[in-house]
């Protein structure tokens, strides 16, 4: 494979993996927190003969969001009253925001069934998520052009700083810039004395010219193995225009 084509790819590889991390943190639940201890405040009004209760849980991890259905017994173990309570939640502790009434004197409860909601932080898929979509765009900004033109291969690489022409298979023209407001203009001049002009634009579109004649560049997969070929280019094949000193 082709050096260039090679950067190019494992370059887009790299930053598809970390987006597709990203997108796998977002995707993972977070973990359901566990009740590690509990406390139920129970004060009898024998006027109103009803119990004033609060809750408080407390959990091993960050928790969000908390509902618990709790039932009442007074001291024959006789079902007073079941509830169904939100907690609010702080942090690792869940309490009960106003305090709940049951009728008659309760002196046991029972847990029947609690939902909790773990809290996920999400900083970090939201950082590789911002460092996977620009690295992505700068991977597929990169690109690379083929051409074969009188036995010669021409490879042009237009990077994200590095910019350059390589002759069969040696660098002839470099520059080294991560942006730039003109176009990128190098050039360099073949054996038999051809002048080899390449412009590059600001989005990395590359366009090649010979002795002033606009040459086509050979189609190229990057997902497929390139045939460089040693045969003298023709108009059918490689460029729009023929050198008429180069017949």
């Amino acid at each position: 494979m082709i050096y260039e084509k090679k950067k190019i790819l494992i370059t887009r590889l790299v930053w598809l993996t970390v987006l597709l991390i990203s997108i796998i943190l977002y995707i993972i639940p977070a973990s359901t927190p566990k009740i590690i201890d509990e406390n139920v405040y129970a004060e009898y009004d024998s006027y109103y003969n009803e119990t004033e209760i609060e809750i408080s849980f407390s959990f091993d991890k960050t928790v969000m969001d908390c509902t618990t259905t709790i039932s009442f017994y007074d001291s024959t173990e006789q079902l007073l009253d079941t509830k169904t309570v939100d907690l609010q939640c702080y942090g690792t502790t869940g309490e009960t925001l106003f305090s709940i009434y049951v009728k008659g004197n309760v002196d046991s409860y029972e847990i029947i069934s609690y939902k909790i909601y773990g809290y996920k932080d999400d900083t970090l898929a939201t950082i590789l998520l911002l460092i996977g979509l620009i690295g992505l765009i700068f991977a597929f900004s990169r690109s690379y052009k083929i051409y074969t033109f009188e036995n010669n291969s021409i490879i042009v690489y237009a990077g994200l700083v590095r910019h350059y022409i390589k002759i069969n298979g040696t660098i002839t023209d470099e520059l080294n810039c991560f942006f730039s407001y003109h176009l990128i203009c190098l050039s360099c001049t073949l054996d038999n004395g051809d002048l080899v002009d390449v412009t590059i634009t600001q989005s990395n579109n590359i366009k090649l010219k010979i002795n002033n004649y606009l040459q086509k560049p050979m189609k190229t997969n990057i997902f497929k193995k390139d045939k460089l070929s040693s045969a003298k280019t023709t108009d059918e094949n490689f460029c729009e225009h023929t050198n008429p000193t180069n017949k």
